[in-house]
């Protein structure tokens, strides 16, 4: 057995190298060795956990989402477990906190471990530009900030994470989108959202003529998406 771990760390370190030289993973990338004891996750950072569970996320601030036995947690990227994997799903690790689902509501942790947030919400979005996207028991959506106040009421059908400054929201039948305070930055004049902002750009549907479109901040058709309407 002794022999098998070293003939396994030294097939390893030859794979690192490999890859290292003719590969390149990004951060969200994984490549995954599996032996009779334990799966070994390389990523560009290297060997960097040793766990009988499947790390199903990109690295974000240094934690990673892991599953195992089908419970979901966090750890850091040498394996140190910040939350055990007990929970029936969490969100991926974004400003400092990490959304998790118990018994049916989700709340957050911070990187002590520490559950900042109690275990409340229907639906629970990451945090960007200090907000995050709740959905309450009365299946309506708002925002609360990182001390789990809640910023932006909920009136939302629907809400989305704040990316580039703006996040997707509806009313009734129309998407637009906000920007973090609450102002309308585009106006409810989508039938769907299929994206955020990314690169400037979001693809959306217009209620007024079919395809999926993509758009500027300013709500500017920019044209076709490429795959989407095939």
């Amino acid at each position: 057995m002794i022999m098998k771990r070293i003939i396994s760390l030294v097939l390893l370190l030859l794979l690192i190298c490999l890859l290292d030289s003719c590969t390149d993973f990004s951060v969200s990338e994984t490549a995954e060795l599996e032996d009779d004891d334990e799966i070994h996750h390389i990523t560009r950072m290297g060997l960097y956990a040793f766990c009988d569970c499947w790390v199903t996320s990109p690295i974000v601030e240094g934690v990673v989402q892991f599953e195992k036995d089908n419970k979901y947690g966090f750890m850091d990227t040498m394996g140190n477990v910040i939350i055990p994997a007990e929970f029936e799903i969490t969100g991926w690790w974004s400003e400092g906190r990490g959304g998790l689902k118990k018994d049916g509501k989700w709340g957050f942790c911070d990187r002590n471990g520490s559950i900042v947030i109690d275990y409340k919400y229907e639906w629970a979005g990451e945090f960007y530009h200090g907000l995050a996207p709740v959905e309450n028991d009365s299946f309506m959506f708002g925002y609360i900030n990182t001390e789990g106040e809640v910023v932006i009421p909920f009136k939302y059908d629907r809400a989305g994470c704040f990316y580039e400054g703006l996040a997707a929201v509806k009313a009734g039948n129309q998407w637009g989108f906000i920007d973090t305070s609450d102002a309308v930055a585009i106006p409810f004049q989508f039938s769907d959202v299929t994206m955020g902002f990314q690169n400037d750009t979001a693809v959306v549907r217009f209620s007024d003529y079919g395809g999926y479109r993509y758009i500027d901040h300013q709500g500017n058709d920019l044209g076709p998406h490429a795959f989407l309407n095939d």
